[in-house]
């Protein structure tokens, strides 16, 4: 998971481009540029004031070359498919040809849940040769690399190039991306190209992905560090690059580095997040299918072994910005998957990364289906709509839905000093559960343990054939009604 370049700054990449003629290093034959609605950019460097003129399908759009030293174009909308050739010329001398497709663009984002490899993940010589047959998806990894103080103009490079998968570059790409990628597809018939970016970073927080408005929206304590934690450092050097064009969307699979780091501030900084990344990346507000413009993809963090830590689960709380469900009126263009119930206690690479991803890509794209393509899948497991306490020793939680008791693990509470203890259900029905609790429990909670259940046996699914965990919860005790 060592994909490291030292950053540039600004300055010294327009400084090595400045005059002479080529394309942003994101532009490479064989890559997707965003399908209709929306837009595309080309953009790279030039002599300023040159004459630029980009030809394809008898199309002539022409522009000039910046007083930075940097010229960009707009493709107007085109439908999915290709591959389509673009004849870009500088001051009627210099040309450069470019081979790009049509079809939909994700961002993939996150820390090492999202960064770990198909190599690294159950069956990986299986999804490894079923991954080589999708050759309507094309795949690039930026390398890591970080800037403290400047937002690059573009990448400072690419561990894959863009390209279709095969089998050397698929071992190596991040394993929930590609299987997401896949399952869209199939979505769609595989009728369309698919280009996944793979922009990822080992053990970073939530704060080092986020543009410098982040913070000031959100009120958040300063950070300025030396490292890829730094504040602002990874949104400077990993996504700021990808904004110049535009994408169909992005899915995210971080938090694990932010249960002991300002985890209070991630219900705001998720949300605030995602709306910064909306408003920044091109054409990013244009709405596609089912009216959604910026679909956005939140994985909430799976198990880890820490004995009865329960920090784990506010921050699973925080990652629906402390709505419980995502979408929500904080995140309305924002679908869901969770990890909470893969526990994988032999992961190679430590239990904090379950190797069942396939499980967290069918949960998430059937998610953003229901978004995305109005599909009839569930955004959400079973959600709590009512709660009392039937007796002082007995709280009954009523789910949106028919449940089906997998097991005995999942809810805790907290009393007033603070400490915590696991409990059971005592009984339930089609709907609804019945949880003991002691009379001097304040909080009651189901999914807060760092590692809730064993795999897939917590205690609450979904009765159907989805068969999804409850949402991670809380119950203010002190509050609830009493019958």
């Amino acid at each position: 998971m060592a994909r490291v370049a030292v950053a540039l700054t600004l300055f010294l990449a327009l400084a090595n481009g400045q005059g002479t003629f080529r394309l942003s290093n994101y532009y490479q034959n064989d890559m997707v540029l965003q399908m209709a609605p929306k837009r595309s950019l080309i953009w790279g460097f030039g002599e300023v004031g040159a004459r630029i003129e980009v030809n394809y399908e008898n199309i002539q759009i022409v522009a000039g070359v910046d007083a930075d030293g940097t010229w960009k174009v707009s493709i107007p909308e085109h439908d999915a498919g290709g591959p389509i050739n673009f004849e870009i010329i500088h001051n009627n001398v210099d040309t450069i040809n470019l081979s790009a497709w049509f079809g939909d663009v994700w961002v993939c984002s996150g820390q090492s849940n999202m960064e770990m490899t198909i190599n690294q993940i159950y069956n990986a010589t299986e999804e490894t040769n079923t991954a080589i047959t999708y050759q309507n998806i094309r795949l690039l990894q930026l390398a890591n690399s970080f800037s403290l103080d400047t937002e690059l103009a573009e990448a400072t490079s690419y561990s894959i190039p863009w390209g279709a998968p095969s089998a050397s570059n698929v071992p190596g790409f991040s394993a929930l991306c590609l299987l997401f990628g896949e399952r869209l597809s199939q979505a769609l018939g595989n009728s369309r190209p698919i280009g996944l970016i793979d922009s990822t970073w080992g053990g970073t927080r939530i704060e080092a992905w986020f543009s410098q408005r982040v913070p000031i929206y959100c009120l958040t304590p300063p950070n300025d560090g030396t490292d890829a934690n730094s504040e602002s450092a990874l949104w400077n050097a990993m996504i700021a690059p990808l904004t110049k064009t535009s994408v169909r969307g992005a899915i995210w699979y971080q938090g694990e580095s932010n249960v002991g780091w300002n985890p209070g501030y991630y219900a705001c900084h998720i949300a605030a997040l995602i709306e910064d990344w909306k408003n920044t990346f091109y054409d990013a507000k244009v709405a596609a299918e089912n009216g959604v413009a910026f679909p956005f993809g939140v994985v909430q963090i799976g198990p880890t072994e820490r004995g009865e830590d329960y920090a784990w689960g506010a921050l699973r709380f925080h990652q629906t910005a402390d709505r419980g469900v995502i979408p929500s009126a904080f995140i309305p263009e924002g679908f869901f998957a969770t990890a909470y119930d893969l526990t994988d206690r032999d992961a190679p690479t430590g239990d904090i990364h379950p190797r069942d991803k396939q499980t967290v890509a069918d949960r998430l794209s059937n998610s953003a289906r229901k978004l995305i393509y109005a599909e009839t899948f569930s955004a959400n497991g079973p959600v709590p709509i009512d709660s009392f306490f039937e007796s002082p020793d007995r709280y009954v939680i009523v789910y949106d839905r028919n449940i089906r008791i997998a097991g005995t693990e999942g809810f805790a509470f907290q009393r007033a000093d603070g400490t915590w203890s696991p409990t059971t259900i005592a009984t339930s029905t089609a709907n609804s559960v019945f949880v003991a609790v002691d009379a001097d429990a304040v909080l009651l909670t189901y999914a807060y343990r760092a590692t809730v259940c064993e795999y897939k046996q917590c205690a609450v699914y979904s009765n159907d054939a989805e068969d999804l965990p409850a949402q991670v919860w809380n119950w203010d005790l002190t509050q609830a009604r009493r019958l």
